[in-house]
């Protein structure tokens, strides 16, 4: 969560394709690249950070409280476009698409599962 309110730019990181076709989007608003987005723009940089998390979880499993499988789960998720989490760069920019009344929310969805 804290990337998402500290202003990580989800779409530009991972390249705007992976969201191009999202259904919330209507394939248009999230289809276009960010103006001025370029390919050096891009890095996996939560990517890494996730990867990073799961390697700690490896040494010291009990130090948190998730598992790996919420790790994968977040990780499939932002490339998924199923939830309208990481759609979009900004709160601002997924507030005027309405992406908080047209998307289910993942973080709703992993409170309600089962823990595992």
């Amino acid at each position: 969560k804290e990337w998402l309110s500290f202003g990580h730019h989800f779409a530009l990181r991972h390249g705007s394709a992976v969201h191009a076709h999202a259904p919330a989007l209507g394939g248009a608003a999230g289809g276009a690249p960010t103006p001025g987005a370029s390919e050096e723009q891009q890095s996996p940089v939560f990517v890494q950070f996730v990867d990073c998390v799961w390697q700690l979880t490896l040494c010291c499993p009990r130090a948190f409280e998730f598992s790996q499988l919420f790790l994968a789960t977040v990780l499939q998720h932002v490339f998924s476009a199923q939830y309208g989490t990481f759609l979009l760069d900004t709160h601002l920019l997924r507030a005027r698409a309405q992406l908080p009344s047209r998307t289910r929310s993942l973080w709703s969805d992993l409170l309600d599962a089962p823990a595992e």
